[in-house]
């Protein structure tokens, strides 16, 4: 992913981007079966 490259190679900042995108997904398909 360009966001990863764009980060670099500190592993501490990447993996924080991670877990974050992992809550928005998490969200995101909550609110799909929710139906909203």
């Amino acid at each position: 992913m360009a966001m990863k490259s764009a980060i670099g190679n500190d592993s501490a900042s990447r993996q924080s981007l991670e877990e974050v995108l992992a809550q928005l997904m998490e969200l995101a398909g909550q609110k799909q079966l929710w139906g909203g």
